[in-house]
């Protein structure tokens, strides 16, 4: 049976809007620094090193002149976390406590997401419930006690059991009303010639859940020498592993207070971190530390540290960066300007911490101290200091071709880097080689010059004049709706360059004498409304006292603009061999041509 929710009511949307503050509620994503009366952050939305994203308290409105995005509190937490309208609503009415009215007869079907959200939900019940509650969770209850992991912890974390019937969890959950192609969906059953079945059987299994704590996914592991030992769920609308951490929606607190994460492998290294007093930890799921993880992390963190056993480290580490460096190659982005950032402004400084005697953090902490540990990572190095350590222990420097070969892979490497710290490794690669810096720099310099793709920062391009005046005529209308009037009257979209600027003075003439806020975004659409919140918190450089004057000289540049342009396009019709053969059509041109000069003189 398919479940309804009503169509929430007008009314209880402009409450949840009023009792969610949009600078509190970016807050809780991005560190804010207040300049004048404007909030200052880092884009939550894509990389940038100066922030460029703005939060206005008065209007409730925020925009990012980096990426574009702007809006309003709901457009904000839609962004963020990947939601649907009714479902933004609803998170921002549970964050402030305040209980949602549906109107009947004008229901909606419960949202796929929703459905699948709670599919995995049930799902996790089921499991849960296998490993704690029966005989068929023995296995699984010695396996943890064995580990040292004790009941809170495994509660703590939703730990379960999958059954190893075939269709345990597909019977359970289709006596709750999913359907089977809800579950293949969901990647909690599998599709097959012969039927369905269930994905995990036999397994000890830990759930995967959003930064909301909604569960998305499972991990599976084997508790015998079955093959694989370890397996995830699939790529779901709700999971996407690349940008998915193991255990965040349980650490983001205290990651926040630290300032800093401590990211692992394995399910059970987060279990006995988190255990041993260590909360700040998350795992990757089965990929390497990529871009989209520093993005989700800076929310939080400022500092990540990277836990490798000496085994692995350096193919880890290789991993890490290759990913990241394939995801942000230059030019197409600022390759990864934020993975090596040395300070909170600048992104995220990366670490890494190796651990001795080829130990995964599980096994470190069951055999040493957790001080011990800290102390690890306390001593974390730069993860670029030890990746391109890595690079060069891949030669034999002691014969001069191989010497070569590693120069050139290092200087490859930071070619890829921020310019800013080229001169610093460069000098590194020289001390560790043992060759003269001033030669590695002439070849770097060759090298780029030749083969590599320089990087640099992404700059905007400069409005033009006309541009910029639209804009700011556009701003005091918005921000000033006594400005209006009957001048709007003699100013019509033709008046623009920009046709999203002359869609929004269609919108703001529309509005005759209301004010532009908050709510005034809802009946926009994305473009639209990213425009005018960039529109609105532009600053313009005017005093209130002075505002009359300064509207009045925006005016007239605007419509002296608009002549410049008309005249521009009749003296080109004029010049024309079609006008110059028509008498008539030529001397009507040059009627509206000094005409049109006359008004533009009258301007002044």
């Amino acid at each position: 049976m398919t479940e309804f929710k009503g169509r929430i009511k007008e009314n209880d949307i402009d409450a949840v809007r009023e009792r969610n503050n949009l600078v509190d509620v970016v807050s809780e994503y991005v560190t804010l620094k207040k300049k004048g009366k404007l909030f200052w952050g880092l884009c939550p939305y894509h990389q940038e090193k100066t922030p460029s994203f703005k939060v206005d308290a008065a209007s409730q409105l925020f925009h990012c002149f980096g990426c574009g995005e702007g809006g309003n509190v709901f457009n904000f937490v839609m962004k963020v976390e990947h939601l649907e309208f009714p479902e933004a609503v609803e998170f921002l009415a549970a964050r402030a406590g305040y209980q949602l009215e549906y109107e009947a007869g004008k229901s909606r079907e419960l949202s796929k997401r929703e459905r699948l959200y709670e599919a995995n939900s049930q799902a996790m019940l089921f499991y849960q419930h296998i490993l704690l509650k029966t005989a068929e969770g023995e296995p699984g209850r010695t396996y943890l006690k064995k580990r040292g992991l004790g009941a809170d912890i495994v509660k703590g974390y939703g730990i379960g059991l999958a059954p190893q019937a075939w269709s345990s969890l597909g019977n359970h959950l289709a006596q709750r009303k999913f359907s089977k192609e809800e579950l293949v969906e969901a990647g909690l059953i599998i599709k097959s010639a012969k039927g369905h079945y269930d994905r995990f059987r036999s397994r000890l299994i830990f759930p995967i859940a959003d930064t909301r704590g909604r569960t998305i996914a499972f991990g599976g592991r084997v508790l015998d020498s079955g093959q694989p030992k370890y397996m995830n769920s699939p790529e779901t609308p709700t999971y996407h592993k690349s940008s998915t951490l193991y255990g965040l929606h349980l650490a983001k607190n205290d990651i926040t207070k630290e300032g800093s994460v401590v990211v692992v492998e394995g399910y059970t290294d987060v279990l006995a971190l988190a255990q041993a007093g260590v909360p700040n930890v998350v795992a990757t799921l089965g990929t390497a530390f990529t871009g989209e993880h520093v993005e989700l992390l800076k929310r939080f963190a400022n500092r990540a540290i990277l836990v490798f056993d000496a085994d692995a480290a350096g193919t880890k580490a290789a991993e890490s960066a290759s990913a990241y460096m394939s995801e942000f190659r230059p030019p197409k982005m600022k390759a990864l300007r934020d993975f090596e950032g040395r300070s909170a402004e600048s992104g995220i400084d990366v670490r890494v911490v190796v651990l001795p005697d080829n130990l995964d953090p599980a096994d470190y902490i069951a055999n040493h101290s957790i001080d011990s540990f800290r102390e690890l990572l306390d001593d974390a190095e730069p993860f670029y200091d030890f990746y391109l350590t890595r690079e060069l222990e891949k030669y034999t420097i002691s014969e001069t071709q191989e010497k070569e070969k590693a120069a050139l892979a290092g200087l490859k490497f930071i070619a890829t880097l921020d310019p800013i710290t080229h001169e610093e490794y460069i000098g590194k690669i020289a001390q560790r080689l043992g060759l003269d810096a001033r030669v590695l720099a002439v070849r770097f310099r060759s090298l780029l010059g030749k083969s590599a793709p320089r990087r640099g920062t992404a700059f905007k391009t400069a409005l033009d004049p006309q541009e910029k005046t639209e804009r700011t005529f556009l701003h005091l209308i918005m921000k000033y709706p006594r400005l209006r009037g009957s001048l709007l009257a003699d100013i019509g979209g033709d008046y623009f360059v920009s046709p999203a600027h002359a869609k929004l003075l269609v919108v703001l003439k529309g509005m005759g004498a209301g004010k532009f806020d908050t709510k005034t975004l809802d009946d926009l659409d994305n473009s639209l409304k990213a425009k005018a919140t960039e529109v609105y918190l532009t600053e313009a450089e005017y005093e209130e006292e002075n505002l009359a004057k300064y509207f009045e000289d925006i005016s007239l540049s605007l419509k002296d603009f608009y002549y410049k342009r008309q005249i521009s396009k009749l003296k080109r019709e004029l010049e024309s061999p079609t006008a110059r053969r028509d008498q008539m059509r030529y001397d009507a041109l040059f009627g509206e041509l000094i005409e049109l000069e006359a008004k533009r003189r009258d301007l002044r």
